[in-house]
């Protein structure tokens, strides 16, 4: 019996064809998503339904203000809460992307995307391999909480915790 299934690699889609796309969805104010979702049509629906954006700003307001862990406590029972599994998710890729970028950053020299340009100096104080490490951390800690179905709010918790170094 032979297989008539074909493995089809698409690539990147443009920020304007995602723009356009998510405009004719019926989504307004995507300028800000369209970058974050790096040419991915499934995680710009995603960021768009589920408020990226805010949790983005959440997300760098609670990374500034250091270990100010009441406020992330509340951050993360809202992540947590059951029912909220996309803004979960799109708060695992949010944490991913922000240090995808400052590793970008850091091995090229440049400077963090615009969004993230207050936490330029921040990024300074980390090494490459720090980043690179955090990076990897954050990636396990959150296919462990999938994968063995632990709690969302202690993953959130736990993942501001290696963000501070």
């Amino acid at each position: 019996i032979r297989s008539r299934v074909h493995v089809m690699n698409f690539g990147l889609l443009s920020a304007e064809t995602i723009s356009e796309l998510l405009h004719v969805g019926g989504y307004e104010s995507v300028e800000k998503i369209v970058p974050i979702a790096e040419g991915s049509m499934s995680r710009a629906l995603e960021y768009a339904e589920n408020d990226a954006t805010e949790i983005l700003e959440d997300i760098l307001k609670l990374y500034q203000s250091g270990k100010d862990w009441p406020s992330i406590y509340n951050f993360a029972e809202r992540m947590g809460k059951s029912g909220q599994g996309n803004e979960y998710s799109v708060f695992e890729g949010l944490c991913l992307w922000i240090f995808e970028q400052g590793a970008k950053m850091k091995a090229r020299g440049g400077k963090l995307p615009e969004r993230l340009g207050r936490l330029q100096a921040a990024f300074q104080n980390f090494s490459l391999e720090q980043i690179l490490t955090i990076c990897d951390k954050l990636d396990e800690n959150f296919k462990r909480t999938k994968s063995a179905n632990l709690d969302r709010r202690q993953a959130v918790i736990q993942a501001f915790s290696i963000m501070a170094g």
